[in-house]
């Protein structure tokens, strides 16, 4: 996710000026009906924390346990926030201060965490100390960054400690140890009984400057892991969107959400065709190539995908979770998807790897 504590607020003002092309005609609004669902947890809201990453991965998360089987459960997403704080303190001091700092980051930073860092319920770790009740790292991050410049100006020596505190006086200690259900456990042995396993998931792309079936590390600034993604031609990719929700799994989206063609209070997002009559243009693998080497199409939002759906003309729409709340939502905190918006404005995807179709996952080498 593109660290951007203002995005909210430049959505709003994109669609103002936009004026919204179902909302002053409720007739010609698409009349959307799910066709399928995976089960869920509720909507949550990330408020300010600017941690979307976090929310659409522990969302994906918690629709993985309903899928095994296991209750419904609310884990907590600042807990994997301050562990990437932790970290990103020190490689920023690695690199000497030449490398991106802040909040953003992807699903692939919760992932990288579960093996060493396990999980937590939220009732144990609600992560905002400094405001109980409202999230906003943006102090927060500015008070570690400045603390950061500090350590390499004056190369002080066993600064982790203090930094350490500076994360903990925000967003507060993790407990070793909690009940739960009448058992007792650390973070590790709660996801142990959860079955989950950080190895059964990928990251999959589809841009041309790359070869296909390959794996590369992903250009975007809030890949500060260097994590690598699979790449996939165009049309693989939505198959592997849909074949993913088709048998039951979920998946975290990732991509651009500051264009024209989303439409925050209608909750349905479409890819304009303003060169011709047709209301949405066809994405191709060049045009998309185009759109994300000239910065247009950028790394902005993560959601969790959860649903097909249809329109009255039987048009394709993929319905995703947001963590926005669910106040001025018109699908109370839902959003649905063209087809063409996620060819033109999807960065990457995170998946089961049993999600993949076999005949794809066999070019990719998925074991």
């Amino acid at each position: 996710m593109k660290t951007l504590q203002t995005l909210p607020i430049l959505i709003s003002l994109l669609l103002f000026v936009n004026s919204g092309l179902w909302c002053q005609n409720e007739k010609e609004r698409p009349v959307l009906k799910d066709e399928f669902e995976i089960k869920t947890t509720s909507v949550k809201d990330q408020q300010m924390s600017e941690a979307c990453w976090s929310f659409a991965a522990i969302s994906f998360l918690e629709s993985e346990i309903l899928r095994k089987g296991f209750p419904k459960m609310d884990l907590s997403e600042m807990y994997y926030v301050r562990q990437m704080y932790l970290q990103r303190g020190i490689d920023y001091i690695r690199y000497h201060g030449n490398l991106h700092f802040g909040n953003g980051g992807h699903a692939h930073d919760v992932m990288n965490q579960l093996n060493e860092y396990g999980v937590i319920p939220q009732e144990f770790y609600i992560g905002n100390e400094y405001n109980p009740g409202y999230m906003d790292l943006a102090e927060l991050d500015s008070v570690l960054y400045n603390y950061l410049q500090d350590v390499i100006v004056k190369k002080k020596k066993k600064w982790a400690d203090d930094y350490l505190s500076l994360i903990e006086l925000y967003l507060g200690k993790v407990p070793e140890e909690f009940d739960f259900n009448e058992n007792n456990y650390n973070p590790v042995e709660f996801l142990n009984e959860l079955q989950i396993d950080p190895k059964d998931y990928v990251e999959i792309t589809s841009f041309n400057h790359h070869p296909y079936y390959e794996s590369f590390v992903l250009e975007i600034p809030d890949n500060w892991s260097h994590n690598r993604y699979l790449n996939v031609p165009i049309n693989d990719f939505m198959s592997i969107m849909e074949y993913s929700l088709r048998n039951g799994y979920g998946f975290v989206w990732n991509g651009d959400v500051l264009n024209e063609g989303f439409f925050y209070y209608d909750n349905i997002c479409i890819a304009p065709d303003n060169e011709s009559e047709n209301l949405e243009r066809e994405t191709t693998q060049e045009y998309r190539q185009e759109q994300f080497d000239d910065l247009t199409v950028q790394d902005q939002h993560l959601v969790q995908m959860i649903g097909l759906a249809r329109d009255e003309n039987g048009k394709l729409y993929f319905k995703s979770k947001n963590s926005w709340g669910t106040a001025d939502m018109f699908f109370g905190g839902y959003q649905y998807m063209s087809e063409q918006y996620l060819k033109l404005f999807t960065i990457s995807i995170m998946m089961n790897k049993d999600a993949v179709p076999k005949e794809i996952k066999k070019k990719l080498n998925i074991e």
